[in-house]
């Protein structure tokens, strides 16, 4: 049953990575709307595969049961996408240390996102105050997230620091912003409703 219930996500995954080395290393991601084939076609496979997922309740519950088995996929490929950037003459086109590269990147992130599912299944279905809080405003921080961590990480690209502080610091700063303004714009309701943002308990008494 395990076996069965796995199927569809490891096809999912094995999609992925066909994506990525099929169009990643001619479009590395210039994230625009006219030339940026490997993200649309990356993201929109993530989309199908989700709802595929949320579909069939034995998906979820196979990532719960596999959950340490998906992050090591996905730390080990994360790890090995480095090592290839790192030793590995990777060029921006298609040569076959870029298809790798790519394909340990699809293989990364199909395992940590169905890691973080499991894990989110297996241990963050509590009831409480703060429980419904970041239940209510997970989904706008992810519509959001985008401008903010891009417009850091724009501004400190010239910043005379290494990678890792310019790095940490774009998503510190980023995630604070993001927070902000997602609990502001909770209390608007135009705002609240253009970024699909729950009402406060109690504003919908």
């Amino acid at each position: 049953m395990a076996v069965r219930t796995l199927t569809r996500p490891c096809s999912g995954r094995d999609f992925d990575e066909r994506t990525e080395a099929l169009f990643r290393p001619g479009w590395p991601g210039y994230q625009n709307l006219v030339n940026d084939w490997a993200n649309f076609t990356v993201y929109f496979t993530f989309f199908v595969f989700g709802f595929l997922a949320g579909d069939d309740p034995s998906v979820p519950e196979a990532m719960e049961q596999y959950r340490f088995a998906a992050l090591a996929l996905g730390l080990i490929a994360f790890v090995a996408r480095l090592a290839c950037y790192r030793w590995l003459p990777v060029a921006s086109s298609y040569n076959v240390f870029n298809i790798f590269a790519q394909i340990f990147r699809g293989m990364a992130a199909w395992g940590l996102v169905a890691a973080a599912i499991g894990f989110g299944r297996k241990h963050m279905n509590a009831t409480g105050w703060s429980w419904g809080i970041a239940r209510d405003l997970s989904f706008p921080l992810y519509l959001l997230h985008f401008v903010p961590l891009t417009a850091a990480t724009y501004l400190l690209l010239s910043a005379p620091l290494g990678v890792w502080s310019r790095w940490a610091i774009s998503v510190v700063v980023s995630w604070v912003a993001i927070a902000v303004c997602t609990a502001i714009f909770r209390y608007i309701p135009p705002l609240r409703s253009f970024f699909t943002i729950r009402a406060p308990i109690r504003a919908r008494k």
